[in-house]
């Protein structure tokens, strides 16, 4: 096996990198327009992000998943 070979088989035995989610907040009175989520790999598998509040004004039902 060459080095090439080596180096993909290594890559494809790594876990998948944690996702993130871009996220605004839409109340009119904060003053963030979005943040980012990162999670570990230590996520639990039941984890709900609409458990997430804003970090400014605490805010949860103001909260928008922004789509790429």
């Amino acid at each position: 096996m060459d080095a090439t070979q080596v180096a993909k088989a290594a890559r494809l035995q790594r876990p998948a990198m944690p996702s993130t989610a871009e996220v605004r907040c839409a109340n009119d009175e904060c003053f963030l327009d979005m943040f980012e989520l990162h999670y570990t790999y230590d996520r639990p598998d039941d984890h709900d992000p609409a458990t997430v509040s804003c970090p400014v004004c605490g805010e949860t039902e103001s909260l928008e998943l922004i789509e790429l």
